[in-house]
């Protein structure tokens, strides 16, 4: 839960979208009070979105950054991102490009229209 684009003071945007991710993520039951010690957080702070000039998905894929790029890809009116954190979980930058296509709700042969890469500052509470 958060937002590409910055809208608000950091501190401000934090706070309500941490509170968001808790108690008012769709995909997820609202924290109950006996998890508070059992969570672990972690903020991401992304870098403002460039563009990516590309002519295939294959040149896309050659682009990329394993482990450093986030990646918001659009064909339409769909879009998706993935933090760079994903590429724990999708190593293969073809994988990575197919699970993104797949939550934007992109076919897997269809021509996207654009890209754009980001990096994150990932601040965990233990950091802190």
């Amino acid at each position: 839960i958060g937002t590409l684009e910055a809208r608000y003071p950091l501190a401000k945007s934090v706070a309500e979208y941490a509170y968001a991710a808790a108690f008012r993520d769709p995909r997820f039951k609202s924290l109950g009070e006996d998890e508070f010690d059992k969570i672990t957080l972690s903020i991401s702070i992304l870098t403002p979105a460039e563009a990516i000039e590309f002519d295939s998905d294959a040149d896309l894929i050659n682009q990329l950054n394993p482990d450093i790029d986030g990646l918001i890809i659009q064909s339409g009116q769909r879009s998706a991102t993935f933090l760079p954190a994903v590429w724990e979980s999708l190593p293969d930058a073809e994988k990575f490009l197919s699970q993104l296509k797949a939550k934007a709700r992109i076919r897997p042969d269809e021509n996207l229209t654009s890209a754009s890469r980001y990096k994150a500052i990932e601040i965990h509470e233990n950091d802190i």
